[in-house]
């Protein structure tokens, strides 16, 4: 299917050589015209030419689980859960500039907080209204105490703390600007920018379009990005995206959806397979199957080895099942004999090599790929660090679990460096990430 496109426009026809690059062990040049490659090797005369300087270039990283929307409101949003800290208000502010209040905070009400003049420092003209964890205790700077009266409707200590009621009254907390879609739309171009840094070309976001054909029974559609919101935006990677099974029939030929993710969790106790956001065995087949025989890869959610268990068992009873490569989704844990089925029935595994995958999975890489069984990287980023969306500390993880350095670069990208491929493509230094370029265009240069 044809990635979301957006507005993937930093595109040029114009032509771009790179000089001085390393493409698989040997020192060569590589001809771009529009957003394809043109050439490797030979010298080309070109519209605009980057010297690598012997950089090895590869095809962009393609990052195959994100929640861009969760990211970019963590981006957004000061995290104070740890301690105050007037370091995440500074981060924080990096984002939001001046145009959106500084939110957050979820300390602990008993924790010793900066001064009002330290929070006017670090936010550097934002607006900044940070509640306790209990909402018993607020902070507000200067610049929020002007935006809501506070001196005129309040007896407001001089060091910009509120407390019970006036923590969370009117004239505090429902004064601030709700997230609308202003805020939105900024928080997700603030997570889109931080891919290419990344060397990433490509993301696969769990993203719906709003509105639903029928009001649902159960709230499915936990943690989905609005999807709406990238054709607002000048995207520097292309986009995949990924609703909820439950709403199939609205998106059966929409080129637009990449796949369908379900939640499946294998239960325990009396009732096995009846879990959170699971609607059982025989409906999760049933929605399966539709989504199949209209050639839908589904992405079923599938933490550990009883999940695992439970999800093999589903696709079990689809029929024509490797007809479609489905997805396998975590699997933290895998107990013996699964590899064999997860190869039987054609199944990709997403893995993430970063954040809560276990030993068990990670050795279990090996054997996967051994089986036939392709495994894509992935990140299942959704915070305000960027550990888990660093490729390349995936890589480093994936080769000391007995991956081979190409074969961790291989599950972490689709293309390939040679004429007639898109141009998506990462240039790595000793330092990491020199360069990408998406679609032909330069979407990130370390300076």
């Amino acid at each position: 299917m044809e990635p979301l496109r957006g507005q993937l426009g930093r595109s040029r026809r114009l032509s771009l050589l790179l000089r001085n690059a390393v493409v698989r062990g040997e020192r060569t040049s590589v001809l771009i015209d529009g957003e394809r490659i043109a050439a490797v090797g030979g010298d080309h005369a070109a519209d605009e030419t980057i010297g690598l300087g012997g950089a090895e270039l590869l095809p962009g990283f393609v990052d195959t689980h994100t929640h861009l929307g969760w990211a970019g409101r963590a981006l957004f949003r000061v995290d104070w859960s740890g301690g105050p800290s007037l370091d995440e208000v500074r981060r924080a502010r990096r984002y939001t500039g001046t145009a959106f209040w500084l939110l957050g905070g979820g300390f602990d009400s008993n924790a010793e907080l900066p001064s009002q003049v330290e929070l006017d420092d670090a936010s550097d003209g934002a607006p900044a209204f940070l509640v306790s964890d209990d909402q018993s205790v607020a902070l507000v700077n200067s610049r929020a105490s002007d935006l809501m009266h506070l001196y005129e409707s309040l007896v407001v200590p001089d060091d910009g703390r509120l407390y019970g009621g006036d923590a969370r009254g009117m004239p505090t907390a429902l004064v601030v600007p709700p997230p609308g879609r202003h805020r939105l739309r900024a928080e997700l171009a603030a997570a889109l920018a931080e891919l290419p840094r990344h060397g990433i070309t490509e993301a696969h976001d769990i993203a719906t379009f709003p509105g639903e054909l029928e009001p649902p029974e159960v709230f499915w559609e936990r943690s989905y990005t609005d999807a709406t919101l990238f054709s607002e935006l000048e995207l520097p990677v292309r986009i995949q995206i990924r609703p909820s099974l439950h709403r199939r029939h609205e998106f059966l030929g929409d080129s637009r959806v990449h796949g369908l993710k379900l939640f499946a969790q294998g239960g325990s106790g009396r009732r096995p397979g009846v879990t959170f956001r699971y609607p059982g065995r025989e409906v999760a087949t049933a929605w399966i199957q539709e989504a199949h025989d209209a050639r839908i890869p589904v992405s079923v959610h599938s933490l550990r080895a009883h999940d695992v268990e439970e999800t093999l068992s589903v696709f079990e009873g689809v029929s024509n099942v490797t007809a479609v490569r489905h997805r396998l989704v975590h699997a933290y844990d895998l107990a013996p004999g699964q590899v064999e089925r997860i190869a039987r029935l054609g199944l990709t595994v997403e893995a993430q090599p970063v954040g809560n995958a276990g030993e068990g999975i990670r050795g279990a890489w090996r054997e996967l790929l051994d089986a036939g069984v392709p495994v894509e990287f992935s990140s299942d980023w959704r915070d305000a660090s960027f550990a888990e969306l660093d490729p390349l500390r995936g890589v480093q993880i994936a080769v000391a679990h007995g991956l081979t350095r190409d074969e961790a670069l291989r599950c972490y990208s689709r293309g390939t460096v040679r004429p007639g491929a898109p141009a998506d493509l990462v240039a790595l230094d000793d330092d990491g990430v020199l360069l990408t370029i998406c679609a032909g265009s330069e979407t990130y240069r370390r300076r």
